[in-house]
């Protein structure tokens, strides 16, 4: 094979590395199978013969040499199909590591929403829910100093100053001095009910305590409408009723022509319940026949938020209706607590305000909103209701009891509550209106503090 050879990067003594030489380019040759006419081959065409070739006929024959001057290289089927193969799982490979990171990258994905969604909404809810359950409220309002001075004496043991003018409301004459002898089965305790914890209340003496009740809630089989007796629920036998119905004044006058107080003792019944405290007490009782009272405080502003959530969801123009619309509307009674308490005409004065004061003081055993569960614990210590905290039946009872009246709470801070924090404009309306309910409120839960740290005493001074 003659060409010419010029490597001028090379020296002269290393020039013939570079040259192949016809002999071993015949060797390579050969070494391919050029099986061209082999019907189990593939062929690759077109690859030119080296011009100063010397094969023969026999080694165009086995080349399957084309007149054209070409060749025929043939590749065995494996080689062919062990490439193609090899391909394809890289491809496969490839595929599979891109839906690995799109699987990857969905799944951080999720996860960083899920975790956003959790730290927006579900957090917040929870911690609130919890707080629900600690203190049966979602707010706590901590405005005391604002309203009540430091007392200097037990206020349990201070008469508070009133109008000699301020005439008693009557149904006070028939209730016993909260201060006074123990407790007794010949009087009544008396439920002054009212939106605010009375519900919760009232299922927990009657499904977990099992007190026979007389209330304004459950409404008295036909057949048992004429006659004096009691009832058990059909949807929960365990609760116990007196077949009177004190939500209406007819209903508390044929409650009194019945001789429901007088009859107490022989039904066994543990406590009345009604939200006409007033016309029921001056009806019901007299100096033979003696109430003892309890009920449930709460802070005016958390109380409004209760009512206004109340008048949206029971009234069909309620729902465009805001806050400042409501409180400052025909349905909204400003200073509620301090008229109610003292019966009084038209828009309270200093001088119910202190009489409410004195009232509460002498006549009420006082449970606070804020600490429903503990309010529960001072009223079965008071009335010697033997309820063991400790039994698992007890506990479950009081949680399923509890759980209407969290989620409520929980329903009327999801609409509305959040949004009212003390020192908003809403908040500041809403304690403006109601300056004296709001100076008795504070009053109630020093009083509360005080007969809880009392009635302790109490027991221990009757127990032989």
């Amino acid at each position: 094979m003659s060409m010419e050879k010029n490597f001028d990067f090379v020296s002269k003594e290393d020039e013939k590395d570079f040259v192949i030489g016809e002999d071993e380019l015949e060797d390579a040759c050969m070494d391919v199978d050029l099986r061209a006419d082999d019907p189990e081959t593939t062929t690759l065409t077109n690859r030119k013969k080296p011009k100063d070739s010397n094969f023969g006929a026999e080694d165009s024959r086995r080349t399957g040499s084309d007149d054209d001057g070409s060749y025929n290289i043939a590749i065995d089927d494996d080689i062919v199909e062990n490439v193609l193969d090899g391909s394809q799982e890289r491809m496969r490979e490839q595929n599979s590591e891109n839906t690995k990171k799109v699987f990857k990258f969905s799944m951080a994905f999720i996860c960083f929403c899920a975790v956003i969604y959790y730290v927006v909404d579900v957090l917040p809810g929870t911690t609130v829910y919890r707080d629900i359950e600690d203190h049966g409220s979602a707010f706590h309002y901590d405005d005391e100093d604002s309203f009540l001075e430091k007392p200097q004496s037990n206020l349990f043991d201070a008469p508070v100053k009133i109008d000699e003018n301020i005439r008693i409301p009557e149904v006070y004459k028939h209730a016993v001095d909260i201060r006074g002898p123990a407790f007794s089965d010949i009087e009544t305790p008396f439920f002054v009910q009212h939106n605010d914890g009375s519900g919760v209340i009232e299922d927990v003496l009657s499904k977990c305590l099992g007190l026979t009740l007389a209330v304004s809630t459950q409404p008295i089989p036909d057949a048992l409408k004429n006659s004096l007796t009691t009832f058990d629920l059909e949807s929960d036998p365990i609760q116990t009723y007196v077949s009177v119905d004190l939500s209406r004044e007819t209903g508390i006058m044929d409650a009194k022509e019945k001789k429901l107080i007088s009859e107490c003792p022989n039904m066994g019944l543990g406590a009345i319940f009604t939200n006409n405290f007033h016309f029921a007490g001056e009806n019901l009782f007299d100096r033979g026949h003696q109430a003892r009272l309890f009920t449930i405080i709460r802070h005016p502003v958390d109380r409004t938020l209760s009512e206004y959530h109340t008048f949206i969801q029971n009234s069909e123009e309620g729902t465009n209706i805001s806050v400042e619309e409501f409180i400052q509307g025909p349905d909204y009674n400003a200073n509620w607590f301090t008229a109610f308490v003292g019966k009084s005409n038209g828009s309270p004065t200093n001088a119910n305000l202190q009489v409410a004061k004195e009232l509460l003081r002498t006549k009420y055993l006082i449970g606070v909103y804020d600490d429903i569960i503990g309010s529960l614990n001072l009223f079965e210590d008071y009335f010697f209701w033997k309820h063991d905290r400790f039994n698992i039946f007890s506990k479950k009872c009081n949680k399923k009891s509890f759980k209407k009246e969290y989620a409520r709470n929980f329903a009327v801070y999801h609409s509305i509550g959040h949004h009212v924090r003390k020192g908003s404009k809403v908040y500041n309306s809403i304690i403006e209106m109601n300056q004296f309910d709001m100076e008795l409120y504070w009053f109630g839960v020093e009083l509360n503090r005080c007969q809880r740290a009392w009635i302790p005493e109490l027991n221990d001074a009757i127990t032989p």
